[in-house]
């Protein structure tokens, strides 16, 4: 699947790291289909899933997807705030 253009920048960090989509999916316990459609933010999917997710990730990969440490979506402005430095 093509990354969206909205959550470019996450799966380009993503790239440089360790992980996959694909290793994301299995560590969370679901299909790559469902974390696809969490990772895109689409409504009403993945509450749960984010929380284990957001675990795992970076704060620079976090703030590209609009999600605070917890996996809630914030708006990226308000997480870039939160940023020291």
């Amino acid at each position: 699947m093509k990354s969206e253009s909205r959550n470019e920048e996450f799966f380009r960090l993503l790239a440089q790291s360790s992980w996959t989509v694909k290793k994301l999916a299995e560590q969370a316990g679901v299909s790559y289909r469902h974390l696809y459609e969490v990772l895109a933010n689409k409504p009403g999917r993945g509450g749960q899933v984010r929380r284990k997710v957001a675990a795992l990730l970076r704060p620079e990969e976090l703030a590209a997807l609009g999600w605070d440490a917890n996996g809630n979506l914030q708006p990226k402005e308000a997480y870039a705030a939160l940023q020291p430095g």
